[in-house]
């Protein structure tokens, strides 16, 4: 295996996880107490690592290591859905990425004693949450256009 396809692969999982530490912040932000306020300050930071590692692992591959994608993509059956998709998730992916550096600010401040900052918390892990599933769902319509006319298969040479 080489490196490209170990960073295409671990960039959605941390993508995935950070998706989930913030759901994580959101459940634990839901019945806010002295007990767990440290728990969500650790997962809000966690939240903002995984992002910032996404975005790292994103930028490295697409820059360095994935210079055919667009090409792929424009001979593919749906080459507009590529361009938009392609445009869309990266001017998108700063809005949760925004937001997840946000948060530990947030979660820093006392939610059982201020409700007004759990609700923050809340809205604030609930976008991060719903704008990375549709950033996923855009790099599934995306991955349609290039596997139905020229499959990516790991681990071969493009």
């Amino acid at each position: 295996m080489e490196t490209s396809d170990l960073v295409l692969l671990a960039q959605p999982t941390v993508w995935m996880l950070g998706i989930l530490a913030a759901f994580w912040v959101y459940v634990e932000a839901l019945n806010a107490s002295l007990a767990n306020e440290w728990r969500i300050r650790l997962l809000s930071e966690i939240t903002a690592l995984l992002v910032i590692a996404v975005a790292v692992l994103g930028g490295y591959w697409a820059g360095l290591l994935h210079t055919p994608g667009p090409a792929i993509v424009i001979k593919g059956e749906w080459p507009w859905a590529g361009k938009v998709v392609g445009v869309a998730k990266e001017n998108l992916f700063f809005i949760p990425l925004l937001l997840a550096l946000y948060l530990p600010i947030i979660a820093s401040k006392s939610l059982s004693r201020f409700s007004g900052a759990r609700l923050v918390v809340m809205v604030t892990a609930g976008f991060i949450v719903l704008g990375g599933l549709a950033i996923q769902g855009a790099n599934g319509l995306a991955n349609n256009t290039r596997t139905a006319s020229a499959p990516i298969e790991i681990g071969a040479q493009q």
